[in-house]
């Protein structure tokens, strides 16, 4: 977008909810007593991602691969689910400015569902819950936001002097570090109708 400001031209440039490229290849085939095995692999391409001031990343992130593994049992009328993944994070070490918190996680989900005629039509209706467990992640920050050969991550060199009373010397965001880490819980219905 193109603004006029005081007579004279500003450009803004950003972006607004990037998505990554993903690709998926998966297969299933029915084991022992029925039971429905199934594995999938997703692939995220987050190597191409931008701020929202449409730059990458210093250092930029990684494309990551996430494996599933799932199953699903017919107790007539009842189906019972069951499912683990892993998700790595495309979030590399992040010693200089940027601070993009993400954790790698594994997630397991709990579902059940009951099959029930609707006007001589098949349905089902079901619930699930979803656990995902944030691996704790910690960050050691530079104090200074330099060239430093021993941490050279997303070193910004041209960052302006901030004046030694306000700073107490500190020009890098989130020094001297953090940590993140948690759980995410989740619970869901699902209808289906079969026509």
């Amino acid at each position: 977008p193109l603004f006029m400001c005081f007579d004279k031209p500003l450009y803004l440039d950003f972006l607004v909810n990037y998505r990554p490229a993903m690709a998926s290849i998966g297969a299933s085939f029915t084991g022992i007593g029925g039971v429905l095995l199934t594995g999938e692999m997703d692939w995220s391409g987050w190597s191409a991602y931008k701020d929202t001031h449409n730059v990458y990343p210093s250092p930029r992130l990684k494309d990551v691969f996430s494996p599933r593994v799932a199953m699903e049992s017919h107790y007539d009328p009842w189906i019972f689910r069951a499912g683990y993944g892993y998700e790595p994070s495309p979030v590399p070490h992040q010693s200089g400015r940027t601070n993009i918190v993400d954790n790698e996680s594994h997630f397991l989900t709990l579902g059940a569902a009951r099959k029930f005629g609707l006007h001589g039509h098949g349905a089902s209706a079901g619930i699930f819950a979803q656990a995902r467990y944030l691996v704790p992640r910690r960050e050691t920050k530079q104090a200074l936001n330099n060239d430093d050969p021993a941490a050279p991550h997303d070193a910004l060199p041209d960052l302006p002097e901030i004046p030694h009373s306000y700073s107490d010397g500190v020009q890098n965001p989130g020094y001297p570090g953090w940590e993140s880490r948690g759980w995410i819980f989740a619970v869901g219905v699902d209808i289906s109708l079969s026509l």
